[in-house]
């Protein structure tokens, strides 16, 4: 196969052909991969050759009739068959509409009708139009574009991927927000205030960590008041990691629920609709619970399930049994995002370990000047050292050898005078036999 470029009389665009191996000619108008034509002369054959190194491909592998099908359909189409059979592999019905909107709405706002329109400079300039997003919701549109573009891939419907030179970006540490652990006595007035249809769904979070989806999915088939052992059977098609979960019940949570199923049927959904949140926030009010707090921390729906996990974590509960109960895959989930860490008191958790040294206790001395007459008065601090030792035997000869005088302060320590002659106390201290008693270790202050 060869090439060459040409122009027509009275064009200023460049024309190329392309002898095939049948001996046949064919000639096409050359164009960018975004549909513009070429009026340099370097750049429309540097062009031309890529077509010719695509089509040589595609006479060898067989996949050119394929892909030049798939590239006339709409995108639609191929979204259509991609979210199908996404359905058919028991995705759930939620990934499934995350998927169609985010996909959808990123190909209309791209302009993109094509698969051989699809750019992964387009999707970058959008990215940077669109900076009201947060990092985690643009990183979810860049995943579902890829997701979408594996497949197409996959079945031999688009050639390379378009964003493999997209970069992610970074996420950790650019919330929008984050949510607070609430107090005990928010929890409290929550439960006391809210409407007694409300009760069961607050408390099921506070007390067992479940989700929205999990709320609206629970039957009364699935909770089990009576017996020694109590407990709610979270079935894997509604919880998050897919697994069965069997949830025992706690006493205050067994309490609401026996008061909630009182002239009820229990059959069914246990309720028949989660409240959505402007509905929530008059419960919040009622109960004199901030939405935000001074920090600008959310105390939202989901705030109570972070509340579940760092009441467990303040009561001193294994970790692993934490992050059981909160059904987490990874325990940097539990630690790091569910559990508040401004309720907990750091003075007390650093003063839990026994000290390394002890306390530091204090005599007051004075010793004689160099110059006849002067007088000086400091306070010398030595560390407590076990006693019928030899440094404990040195440390009281050095004492002893310096007279004991001064006057008290008001605040019970000793006044120093004149200055402290430190070369002549340097110089005795040297003199003594434990040379490692140093200034700096009996002087301060």
């Amino acid at each position: 196969m060869s090439c060459y470029t040409y122009k027509r009389p009275g064009y200023k665009h460049w024309y190329g052909a392309i002898n095939l191996p049948n001996s046949s000619e064919k000639r096409l108008c050359i164009k960018s991969k975004d549909g513009k034509k070429f009026t340099d002369r370097v750049a429309a054959t540097i062009r031309l050759r890529e077509i010719e190194a695509e089509m040589r491909e595609e006479l060898v592998d067989g996949t050119g009739k394929a892909l030049h099908d798939a590239a006339k359909l709409d995108i639609s189409t191929h979204l259509a068959a991609f979210l199908a059979d996404k359905e058919a592999v028991r995705r759930s019905k939620d990934r499934i509409r995350v998927l169609r909107v985010l996909i959808g709405k990123l190909c209309r706002e791209c302009g993109w009708q094509r698969l051989d329109q699809i750019q992964g400079e387009d999707f970058e300039r959008w990215r940077s139009e669109h900076k009201k997003y947060s990092a985690k919701t643009l990183v979810e549109y860049l995943g579902c574009m890829t997701t979408f573009i594996k497949w197409l891939r996959k079945h031999g419907l688009i050639k390379g991927n378009p964003f493999e030179m997209v970069e992610r970006g970074a996420v950790r540490g650019l919330k929008t927000y984050l949510r607070r652990a609430w107090t005990h006595e928010q929890c409290v007035r929550l439960l006391e205030l809210c409407p007694i249809e409300r009760r069961p769904i607050y408390h099921l979070v506070l007390a067992a960590g479940m989700r929205r989806r999990e709320i609206e999915k629970l039957k009364w088939a699935d909770v089990v008041l009576d017996g020694d052992s109590p407990y709610i059977m979270m079935q894997g098609a509604t919880t998050k990691n897919r697994n069965d979960f069997r949830m025992p019940i706690r006493s205050d949570l067994l309490l609401t629920l026996k008061e909630y199923s009182q002239g009820r049927e229990r059959q069914g959904l246990l309720v028949p609709k989660v409240p959505r949140l402007r509905d929530m926030l008059k419960d919040w009010r009622a109960a004199d619970i901030p939405l935000y707090d001074e920090d600008g921390r959310k105390a939202d729906f989901h705030a109570l399930r972070v509340t579940f996990c760092t009441r467990l974590m303040e009561a001193k509960v294994n970790p692993k049994i934490v992050q059981l109960l909160m059904r987490h895959r990874d325990y940097r989930q539990t630690m790091q995002t569910y559990t508040d860490a401004g309720v907990f008191d750091l003075n007390s958790a650093l003063s839990a370990p026994v000290p390394l040294r002890e306390k530091i206790c204090t005599v007051n001395c004075s010793v004689e000047g160099v110059q006849k007459g002067e007088k000086e008065s400091f306070a010398v601090q030595t560390e407590k050292v076990p006693e019928n030792t030899q440094a404990a035997k040195d440390k009281e000869r050095v004492l002893k050898s310096l007279e004991v005088s001064g006057h008290k302060n008001g605040s019970g320590g000793w006044n120093r005078t004149n200055g402290l002659q430190v070369m002549s106390l340097t110089s005795y201290l040297c003199s003594t036999p434990q040379r490692d008693w140093t200034l700096k270790n009996l002087l301060k202050g």
